[in-house]
């Protein structure tokens, strides 16, 4: 199944930040803080002028998920690309 968004949609895959081992105990329930930004990689873009494979940073939160026969697809809005990564 391929999606293809439509309008000023991408369709992106959120990038794993590689978290190291530190060494440093921290306290029980100690939760990082988390950034209010993500890197993604395009999949596919509607009419935004992104390339495929191109590395964005956006805004995390506006990140929606969209479920369909088990898959999901994640799109942002071309408006929360904060910049690109190169």
């Amino acid at each position: 199944m391929t999606f293809i968004p439509a309008n000023n949609n991408l369709y992106v895959e959120v990038l794993k930040e590689n978290k190291e081992e530190t060494g440093v105990l921290l306290p029980q329930g100690y939760r990082h803080a988390e950034s209010p930004f993500a890197a993604v990689r395009v999949l596919a873009a509607g009419e935004a002028g992104w390339a495929k494979g191109s590395v964005l940073v956006v805004e995390a939160q506006m990140l929606q998920d969209i479920q369909y026969k088990g898959k999901t697809f994640t799109i942002v809005k071309e408006n929360y690309v904060v910049g690109s990564l190169s």
